[in-house]
């Protein structure tokens, strides 16, 4: 569960800057974040594009294999629509809400799908149940042309 300390907007300084431990980066942190950068941007498509810009980088800093540095894009899009979905609830409700559970993507995707590098690279659309939200990202967007966190194309 996400505590009042770090608050959302220190999670996201701490990512942005490199100083969050791999250890805080937690589920609920993710979600934590994502609720800031749409807070921020106030347009999904832009706060998707914020939110692949910083998980790549951090997981890039924080050492991970370069086959898991770029985010799961289906995961990362299916969390992103499920906090638009409930951003009119209180962040610490958000986080404990069954559509931002860990495991919710499996009641909408095989694990065969979702673990698949198409899912990982590109939304791929559910293929056991409809999502219970409407999705807000634009499924077309093309990871290659968003920003960065730094505001870079890459």
């Amino acid at each position: 569960m996400l505590t009042s300390d770090p608050q959302p907007d220190h999670l996201l300084l701490a990512c942005r800057d490199g100083s969050l431990p791999r250890t805080d980066w937690t589920h609920e942190a993710h979600l934590a974040v994502a609720r800031v950068l749409l807070d921020e941007a106030g347009d999904p498509d832009v706060a998707l594009g914020e939110l692949r810009g910083l998980i790549t980088s951090y997981n890039a800093r924080s050492g991970l294999p370069d086959d898991r540095i770029i985010c799961h894009e289906t995961i990362t899009r299916y969390y992103l629509g499920a906090v638009i979905a409930l951003r009119h609830l209180p962040l610490d409700e958000v986080v404990v809400h069954p559509w931002c559970a860990r495991g919710a993507p499996l009641r909408h995707w095989s694990r065969a799908r979702l673990d698949s590098e198409a899912a990982r690279r590109s939304w791929v659309p559910p293929d056991l149940a409809p999502l219970p939200f409407d999705h807000p990202v634009d499924p077309i967007t093309d990871m290659s042309t968003t920003t960065d966190h730094t505001g870079a194309t890459p």
